[in-house]
């Protein structure tokens, strides 16, 4: 095989595995459907210790009563089961880091970590 045709092989593989990823994060879970979230976003980050994306690969979506956060697949986090919610700084910008009680623990570099954390804690 020609190492250029490899290469652009490698190279199709890697952008289909992202492009993956991304869909993934959209996909909705079962109790969002119908349900207009109070906030959106798109962002980087990372999702317990070892996932994670540098590009906007993760979503958060805010509701009235839960949030949820679509990596691989939509994890629904009720609002009462947030133990933690602050904002930390990591080099040249903040992230919004959130721990579940269930131990998850999710480092999201949003565009506005400071209103995200408003909001979080007034429900």
């Amino acid at each position: 095989m020609d190492s250029g045709l490899f290469i652009l092989a490698i190279l199709a593989l890697i952008a289909a595995g992202l492009c993956g990823i991304s869909c993934a994060a959209r996909r909705r879970a079962p109790i969002e459907r119908g349900l207009v979230p109070v906030y959106e976003q798109m962002c980087s980050g990372r999702v317990g210790l070892f996932m994670g994306a540098n590009y906007p690969a993760i979503r958060l979506s805010l509701y009235d009563a839960f949030l949820v956060v679509g990596f691989i697949g939509p994890v629904v986090v009720p609002y009462e089961d947030i133990v933690r919610a602050e904002i930390q700084r990591v080099l040249f910008s903040s992230r919004l880091v959130i721990k579940s009680r269930s131990g998850a623990t999710f480092s999201l570099s949003v565009r506005d970590p400071q209103r995200v954390l408003k909001m979080l804690r007034r429900t």
